[in-house]
């Protein structure tokens, strides 16, 4: 090569760093546009606002839409997944909000945000490897006010998925915590992890160790609202053996499940285990 193709492609290098870095500035003011005006309509909950800024954004504010928002577990890692997760999709909604990555998922999606989460979730796997990213997924959106909601519904799964499997990469859905959102929603979640342990956690780990079943004999118990001889026929035990299993189920957690109170806490109880239980099974490496 002679030193005139070399001084050639020197120059052509450099412009095209200088391209790159203004490129850069470009899609990192269009970032901090977004979500300045993502927390503007967070504020208004109105569409006219939305309508003054659409020509920024690529979703319908009447179509349907769900929010994603990603808890990436390394600042670090966090810009760099933000840069490949909109070079790898450039017409979908994607910024950073406080110390989350926010995804607008729209109807392009053919309507299975499932499989858009799966697709992304595959890829960062692939890519990430041993990267700790915690997913959540709002609600369904057909306007801005339930966009807004469907973003606080997000937030509040990617929290409560934080305090559950800390150390492990996982995906919920809405449609999984919903029976007890409203809970997410006005408890504090490590409270809300607390009392699980609390009220069931020694019942299920003596399921786990000695494989028993005395907690799905509790939840049938439960939704038999005490009736101990419709619980008998659903789990085909005789009413003694019934008796003796909730016997030690009791004397297991520490109470007296006679009384309305105390059925109506550990149905909470198992119901959030079984919401967790969903997130296991949706815990990629």
């Amino acid at each position: 090569m002679s030193m005139k193709e070399e001084l050639i492609i020197k120059k052509a290098l450099g412009i095209f760093s200088i391209q790159l870095f203004h490129q850069w500035k470009l899609t990192r003011s269009l970032w901090k546009k977004k979500e300045d005006l993502f927390e503007d309509m967070l504020k208004t909950e109105k569409l006219d606002s939305y309508k003054r800024v659409s020509h920024l954004f690529h979703f319908d504010p009447n179509g349907i839409n769900r929010v994603i928002t990603l808890r990436i577990h390394s600042e670090q890692k966090q810009t760099e997944i933000l840069q490949y997760l909109i070079s790898l999709y450039p017409n979908k909604d994607i910024f950073s909000k406080d110390s989350y990555i926010v995804i607008i998922a729209t109807e392009e999606d053919g309507g299975d945000t499932g499989n858009f989460c799966s697709e992304f979730k595959k890829m960062l796997q692939e890519d990430f490897k041993s990267i700790l990213v915690h997913i959540g997924v709002g609600r369904e959106a057909k306007d801005i006010a339930s966009l807004i909601n469907s973003y606080q519904d997000s937030r509040q799964i990617n929290e409560f998925l934080q305090l559950a499997h800390p150390d492990d990469s996982c995906v919920s859905f809405f449609e999984e915590l919903e029976p007890f959102m409203l809970l997410l929603k006005g408890t504090d979640q490590k409270e809300l992890i607390s009392f699980y342990h609390n009220a069931i956690g020694e019942l299920v780990a003596y399921d786990r160790n000695y494989e028993t079943n005395f907690l799905h004999t509790l939840k049938v118990y439960l939704d038999n609202n005490g009736n101990l001889q419709q619980t008998s026929d659903d789990l085909h035990l005789s009413i003694s053996g019934l008796r003796y299993r909730m016997e030690r189920i009791e004397k297991l957690c520490g109470t007296d499940l006679k009384t309305g109170n105390e059925r109506f806490k550990y149905q909470l109880a198992i119901r959030i285990h079984f919401a967790l239980k969903v997130n296991k099974s949706n815990i990629f490496s």
